[in-house]
């Protein structure tokens, strides 16, 4: 079964048929890519060709070294920094709206007005809460609610 596929994919990949399009910027440089040149691009040009052409850039005219290696470098660093901050964000601010929803909770079963049972660590023994603990407990509860919920 996995023959005949793999004979399939490599008969459908001889018929692949790709473009590159050629641009000159601003700097002189010539760009070399799959996707439309910019508008302010000089001297554009398209290339036909059977194999996918992998987007290359920096190639100066006159043969001057290209100094763009570092700073495409350096932008995706960027680039990368920025993505992981806004995941950090995502993930805070999930947590955060966790954290709300069960200091909400807890407030609502404070208020409720049942009893509530406590069990200590130390012995196993179970404990119902006072007024004075369940007070306390609802303070807690709403300086959670205040510290997550904005």
């Amino acid at each position: 079964m996995y023959k005949y596929l793999i004979v399939a994919l490599m008969l459908l990949s001889g018929s692949s048929f790709a473009v590159t399009n050629k641009w000159i910027d601003d700097q002189g440089m010539v760009h070399y890519s799959d996707q439309i040149p910019p508008a302010h691009a000089k001297d554009t040009s398209t290339i036909y060709t059977t194999l996918p052409a992998a987007p290359v850039s920096g190639v100066p005219v006159s043969g001057k070294p290209a100094a763009d290696k570092d700073a495409a470098k350096n932008d995706a660093a960027a680039k990368k920094a920025a993505a992981d901050k806004a995941a950090q964000e995502a993930a805070m601010k999930a947590q955060n709206q966790a954290n709300c929803l069960a200091a909400k909770q807890n407030l609502a079963n404070l208020k409720d007005g049942m009893r509530i049972a406590t069990i200590d660590p130390n012995t196993g023994e179970r404990s119902y809460m006072d007024d004075a603990q369940r007070q306390k407990s609802m303070d807690d509860a709403q300086q959670q609610i205040n510290k997550f919920c904005q």
